[in-house]
């Protein structure tokens, strides 16, 4: 630009227009970037409260060994389902 407008008095106008387009450009990325982290951030809070309030369901399994039940008895275990 010095080149085109000959001087860098001359030229200083439009750097500072670059440099204010450029700075606008990025206050407004970081806004939207602060708007999706933080609607990001609601949703993991909101399932981490889902998961301190849940209640654990036992599930209730038994062998399928045909005879095996009747030689054990009534074997039962039970077992919780884990979040992984």
């Amino acid at each position: 630009m010095i080149l085109t407008f000959g001087s860098l008095a001359n030229s200083t106008p439009y750097l500072g227009g670059i440099l204010l387009v450029i700075v606008l450009a990025w206050l407004a990325a970081a806004r939207s970037l602060d708007t999706q982290f933080t609607a990001l951030r609601r949703e993991e809070e909101i399932e981490k409260e889902m998961e301190r309030t849940s209640v654990k369901i036992p599930v209730v399994s038994s062998n399928e060994g045909g005879d095996d039940n009747k030689s054990l008895g009534s074997s039962t275990e039970t077992s919780y389902p884990t979040n992984s």
